[in-house]
């Protein structure tokens, strides 16, 4: 009995090793892709085109919400969205330019994917789903701008991303200002387009 026992300790022994070790192995992994993330945003050319497409996916939402927003501060904050990422675009556009860097010429797949999404809300619906985008999408934005205007590599890039993250943040604060005024109202009680 003992015996059986000594050999079932070290057959659990064994699996643990084991996996200790794939957890580690993973771990590696992930760490070596988040490397390469970071080092691609980190390129001045492929930092452009992640904020144009940034851009032009925050104009499409702003649009929306002037639209389908259900609170006349909905409506002005995606206004705001649109007159800001619009002029931010036209920085961009004028720094590819200068620069000789490809621009984005519309939002990506997973920005179209996610107004394609809000399009299909309306009401206190649209409007939860909107605010958490914003906030999820401005947090995104605002660590890529400040990773570029401290460490990018092109003094031009880091100059617009350093000029562009006060905007951002204040995107973030009135989203989430917004997402705590919605809290009582916006939970999910507005009607879906498709129902």
């Amino acid at each position: 009995m003992a015996r059986l026992m000594r050999q079932a300790a070290l057959a659990l022994l064994a699996v643990g090793l084991v996996t200790a070790w794939t957890l580690a192995e993973e771990k590696k992994a992930d760490k070596k892709e988040g490397d390469k993330d970071r080092q691609a945003l980190l390129d001045p050319q492929q930092f452009v085109l992640m904020a144009g497409y940034i851009n032009y996916g925050e104009i499409a939402a702003g649009t929306l919400a002037t639209r389908l927003g259900s609170t006349p501060e909905i409506k002005q904050y995606g206004m705001r969205l649109v007159q800001d990422h619009s002029k931010a675009n036209q920085e961009m556009l004028q720094l590819a330019a200068k620069d000789k860097f490809t621009v984005a010429g519309g939002p990506d797949q997973k920005h179209q994917a996610i107004g394609e999404k809000l399009a299909m809300l309306q009401g206190q619906a649209f409007d939860k789903e909107f605010l958490q985008t914003m906030v999820k999408g401005h947090k995104h934005a605002i660590q890529m701008f400040e990773m570029q205007a401290k460490e990018g590599k092109n003094e031009d890039v880091k100059a617009i991303a350093e000029r562009l993250l006060p905007t951002l943040r204040a995107h973030l604060k009135e989203a989430e200002r917004l997402q705590g005024n919605n809290t009582g109202g916006a939970t999910g009680t507005g009607t879906n387009k498709k129902e």
